[in-house]
């Protein structure tokens, strides 16, 4: 005939189960937690590095363009066109770099406009020119077009 347990042996094991059991839900609690803070901080250095990129090409875009607009209307520049040329080089591959961290096309059209507006027929067209002349007014839309894509937009989602 099986024994009858004793209450007090029954109560250790009952204590010990217990134990085990909280332990192992501990160790899955914490592992969860230590899960879903390196997801967020994954997250967190991803924007970092996004809103990073955003804010150098957009530096690189406003220099080109008073670059290119010194360049253009003032008699003295200090600016040559190689000066226009390699900070058109420095925005156009910043761009890529955006494009390539974003998952985006890169705007052709209008880097195409801007690198026309700003470098076409630098050669040989006359300097300085004035500052209400259709290059000039080519060169500023074409880069507020470019603030404006939807590549440069720093939201909370990215």
């Amino acid at each position: 005939m099986p024994e009858t347990p004793n209450p007090e042996e029954l109560i250790k094991w009952v204590g010990w189960l217990l134990s085990l059991v909280l332990g192992l839900i501990g160790i899955g609690v914490t592992f969860s937690v230590l899960y879903i803070r390196i997801r967020h901080a994954e997250k967190l250095a991803q924007r970092k590095e996004r809103h990073d990129a955003i804010d150098n090409a957009l530096r690189l875009l406003t220099d080109f363009e008073d670059k290119s607009l010194d360049y253009w209307t003032a008699k003295d520049s200090k600016y040559t066109k190689a000066h226009i040329i390699t900070a058109q080089q420095r925005l156009s591959f910043s761009i890529k770099q955006l494009s390539r961290i974003t998952a985006s096309n890169f705007p052709d059209k209008e880097m195409a406009e801007i690198r026309k507006s700003a470098t076409l027929d630098m050669e040989t067209k006359r300097r300085p020119i004035s500052a209400n002349s259709e290059r000039i007014l080519r060169l500023s839309i074409s880069t507020s077009k470019m603030q404006n894509l939807s590549l440069f937009a720093k939201n909370g989602k990215s």
